[in-house]
């Protein structure tokens, strides 16, 4: 498994993020994942960390979905050019993690609060919701090439 991230850099308005900060982001997490996968030597399984940004259409997020969506869209050829090493990807939505930290605590709950209500899951994720994703990717020997949403039903509501 592999998972980078460059925080929340390059959040807001396009209009209104750095250039510098969009190649910070594509630098912080899509490329590592590409040099790590050029350089490593792997067998068996690469299970990536994307977002469901990637297939969203939430204001102040362009950066996320460009990152994530070029993240999503290397996981079909790769599996098809790693094989028989599968590769899958999980797309977590909000989750209660230190990525947040940025935000004070009354900011987060606040947050966290509007999201759950609209949510299929009526709640916001937690790290062993991914943590299950990625493991039963991992041992699922039949499943490659996928984008496993981890969202609570983000991307269908």
């Amino acid at each position: 498994m592999l998972a980078f991230s460059p925080g929340a850099l390059a959040l807001g308005p396009l209009a209104g993020v750095s250039l510098a900060d969009i190649k910070g982001a594509f630098d912080g997490k899509l490329f590592p994942y590409l040099f790590a996968l050029q350089k490593a030597q792997v067998t068996g399984s690469v299970t990536v960390v994307s977002a469901a940004t990637a297939r969203a259409a939430a204001p102040g997020t362009v950066t996320f979905a460009a990152v994530n969506g070029g993240i999503e869209r290397i996981v079909p050829p790769l599996a098809a050019e790693l094989s028989p090493v599968r590769v899958n990807a999980v797309a977590p939505g909000a989750i209660d993690t230190p990525w947040r930290s940025f935000l004070s605590d009354d900011a987060k709950e606040t947050q966290f609060a509007a999201a759950a209500e609209g949510l299929p899951a009526k709640r916001i994720g937690r790290p062993d919701d991914v943590a299950d994703a990625i493991r039963y990717l991992i041992g699922s020997t039949y499943v490659t090439g996928t984008i496993l949403p981890v969202d609570g039903g983000f991307t269908v509501s």
